[in-house]
């Protein structure tokens, strides 16, 4: 996480992924749709895997 910045300058900012989800706080609803990652399709990105691993 510490080497975000340095390996993607986008992720640097302030309000930027890890989010700390307190998940004793929150709430399944199984009528929302899946998630849907948008623009990354676009050239000149860097192909990733999206996995839940019980972790933000």
């Amino acid at each position: 996480q510490s080497e975000w910045p340095i390996l993607f300058p986008d992720c640097g900012g302030s309000s930027q992924s890890p989010i700390n989800v307190d998940t004793s706080k929150t709430l399944y609803d199984p009528s929302l749709p899946s998630l849907q990652l948008l623009g990354y399709e676009q050239y000149g990105h860097v192909p990733f895997t999206l996995s839940n691993n019980g972790h933000t």
